[in-house]
């Protein structure tokens, strides 16, 4: 995937956080971001963790307000209030947005910094926007709502897509002048799966796509209207000129949604066919139709508790993919009480499941063992980078302690 196309830089989700925080560690932040890229790669999601993530670093809490541009009316921002005394009106904001505790007051109290995500700016009209408008460059050291200044290390987040999708985003040229656009890029399938396997992504899902990344190409790809039509009846396509131009497609934010469906389902039992209908509505019939074939390999597959019980003995499925499968699947039995498993109740609960999977892994081709391994360390890594912890990056440093690990990483140390 190229980074620069039609003269723009693309920079990936954690590329992106990492310029705004730089910028957030000043003692007045000045500059205001623009997120742009296509529809559910995460936009939001970035502005919104930057709260917490600036937060940590410099140990000031950090107040998240959230406004939804396309939903909102000024009135919902804030009123003007007349002052009989001096025969003139003032803006009251809304109280529920909390600007009226960031900024400084008569007495000169200066209040708490705030991260403010104008989501789907572009897309709000026109007077939301003027009225906005303030926010996005400081004055005398301060931006302001209505007359209400705020602290002067807030940080302001703007998102929306790119005009090339084809959504409704517009941006008037005096606004962009005032912010800092960054193009986000959609994220590689191993970008995703490092974030979405500490977020309990359905590992039969994210198997599928460590063996398919069709799902994460872009139509902005050099090359892509070579795509064949399968990845262009996945992918979000504004170039269309029937297909999926306003149907369900592969992004991001879709395919947590479908973990989710499927977890719920697999824990309820729902049938197959209510889970492919849930599947279709969410990433579309193309995506839905080519996980559901790849699905169909995994319902045969030696249960957790069978491999945690006969490590030796359970067989090992011929099928690469169906290998793969239990690669994706380890990590969350080992944390979680799934596949006929209990919850583990201690330490020793987990390391036990560690020592039995490496045995069985021990049957596999050396590269077919590491999927496990990766799936984990990657996670880990990301965890990092979020400064997060998860279920993986405590299985991780469960893990590294185990002798089963420690041998299998000495045996394998030619593919790290």
């Amino acid at each position: 995937m190229s980074n620069i196309r039609n003269d723009r830089v693309f920079v990936s989700v954690n590329e992106a956080q990492e310029m705004i925080l730089s910028a957030a560690s000043a003692e007045s932040v000045n500059t205001t971001f623009l997120l742009s890229g296509e529809p559910g790669i995460a936009k939001t999601a970035i502005a919104m963790d930057v709260a917490r993530i600036a937060s940590a670093q410099d140990g000031i809490e950090r107040r998240l307000v959230y406004i939804d541009c396309p939903t909102a009316d000024i009135a919902d921002l804030g009123v003007p209030v007349p002052d009989p005394d001096t025969k003139t009106t003032r803006l009251y904001p809304n109280e529920i947005f909390g600007f009226h505790e960031m900024g400084p007051d008569a007495d000169g109290y200066t209040g708490v910094p705030g991260v403010i995500v104008l989501d789907e700016f572009s897309k709000g009209s026109l007077p939301v926007q003027n009225m906005l408008h303030p926010l996005l460059n400081p004055v005398g050291g301060y931006r302001r709502l209505g007359a209400q200044l705020l602290h002067p290390k807030t940080i302001v987040i703007l998102t929306g897509n790119l005009g090339s999708d084809g959504v409704g985003d517009n941006i008037k040229a005096h606004t962009r002048n005032r912010v800092t656009e960054i193009h986000v890029r959609k994220a590689t399938v191993e970008e995703f799966l490092a974030y979405a396997m500490g977020a309990g992504v359905n590992p039969m899902l994210g198997a599928w796509l460590s063996q398919d990344p069709r799902p994460f190409r872009s139509y902005l790809d050099p090359g892509a209207e070579d795509y064949d039509t399968e990845t262009l009846m996945m992918i979000h396509n504004p170039t269309a000129k029937s297909a999926n131009k306003n149907m369900a497609v592969c992004t991001p934010r879709s395919f947590m949604m479908a973990s989710d469906i499927l977890n719920a389902a697999e824990d309820s039992g729902l049938s197959e066919k209510l889970i492919e209908a849930q599947l279709i509505g969410t990433i579309g019939a193309t995506a839905a139709r080519v996980f559901m074939a790849f699905r169909s390999i995994g319902q045969h597959l030696p249960s957790p508790a069978q491999i945690v019980a006969d490590p030796l003995g359970t067989p090992v499925p011929e099928n690469i993919a169906a290998q793969i499968i239990l690669g994706f699947q380890a990590p969350a039995w080992m944390t979680q009480g799934v596949g006929g498993l209990p919850v583990p109740k201690s330490r020793m609960d987990v390391v036990a499941r560690i020592d039995a999977y490496f045995k069985y892994i021990a049957r596999m081709v050396p590269e077919q063992q590491a999927v496990f391994v990766n799936c984990v360390k990657h996670a880990k890594d990301n965890a990092e980078k979020q400064n997060k912890t998860t279920d993986m990056s405590k299985l991780w440093g469960v893990m590294i302690t185990t002798k089963s690990f420690q041998q299998w990483a000495i045996d394998n140390s030619f593919m790290f």
